[in-house]
């Protein structure tokens, strides 16, 4: 329920098949289901563009536009697998997290 917002009842299968079970309140999640760039994604991303000197960053841009409007033998897609199927099979709620900024007065 925390994680989707809806009980596990109403999940499918397949994605229950996936959900690692804890019957402790440990924390940590094995490395082998996940993993973090040693020196973070930015150094990352920082040192691929630096080492390719053909290589192209396009900001605030949707994979659609760069694929239509930007020559390449390679695009890279970093958003939501059910977005880059332009929701064709339906919007995955579980595979995204949606952030919404909400103000209180108090």
């Amino acid at each position: 329920m925390k994680q989707w917002g809806r009980p596990a009842e109403e999940l499918d299968a397949s994605v229950c098949q996936r959900i690692p079970i804890r019957t402790n309140r440990m924390i940590a999640i094995s490395r082998m289901l996940s993993s973090v760039a040693c020196m973070g994604y930015t150094a990352m991303f920082e040192k691929m563009i630096a080492a390719t000197p053909d290589l192209e960053l396009h900001l605030n841009t949707t994979f659609e536009e760069g694929r239509a409007r930007f020559p390449h033998r390679h695009l890279i897609y970093t958003g939501p697998i059910d977005a880059y199927f332009n929701c064709k099979f339906g919007t995955l709620p579980f595979e995204t997290l949606r952030f919404e900024l909400e103000e209180s007065n108090s």
